[in-house]
Parts: structure tokens; sequence; C-alpha cells
């Protein structure tokens, strides 16, 4: 069998060198695309990362301005209040009238 009924074709090298550029081409706009949307995705997370800190420092600052407003009037509170803590209030000072053992009472 001297390869009578044989038949070979010719094999497109050009053909099948074209396709797997095509191919190579195609896998790498894929992975260009899906690194584009990883990088906008990750872009996305840390502004909203940042916006989220920036939030959370503001309401600190808020917080403490707050919290020094309140400590402020607390202390004037408490220097409008302090002359009658001390004893010196208007009121006739020793014992009340009528109380026992004071020279009104019974």
């Amino acid at each position: 069998m001297s390869g009578a009924g044989t038949v070979f074709e010719a094999i497109d090298w050009q053909g099948r060198f074209d396709a797997a550029i095509a191919a190579r081409r195609e896998r790498s706009a894929r992975r260009a695309e899906a690194r584009a949307e990883s990088a906008e995705a990750r872009r996305r997370g840390l502004q909203q990362r940042r916006a989220l800190k920036l939030a959370v420092a503001d309401r600190i600052a808020r917080t403490d301005e707050i919290d020094a407003y309140r400590a402020a009037a607390a202390a004037r509170r408490a220097r409008k209040a302090a002359p009658r803590r001390a004893g010196l209030s208007m009121r006739r000072e020793g014992p009340r009238r009528g109380a026992p053992g004071s020279a009104g009472g019974a």
C-alpha cells in the first residue's frame, strides 16, 4: 500500500497563525477590561473609604466641640452657683425661728 488512497491536505499555516493571534488579542482585551473594572472598583472603594474616614473625623470633631461647649457651660453654671454653695447667700444665717433649740422655739 503505497499511499494510493491517502490524500494529504495542505495545512494552512498562515490561517492558524492568524487565528492564534486573534485569540491572543481577544484574551488580552478581556484581561485589560477586567483590570480596568478592578481598578475602577478599587478607586471607588478607596473613595468611599476616604469619605467614611472624613465623616467619622467630622463627627468626632463635632462631638468634641459639643463636649467643649457643654463643659464651658457647666463651668459657667458652676461659677454662677459658687457663691451660694460657699454659704454666701443673701439669706439670714443662723437657726430658724421656731426651730427646736432656738430662742423663739418651744
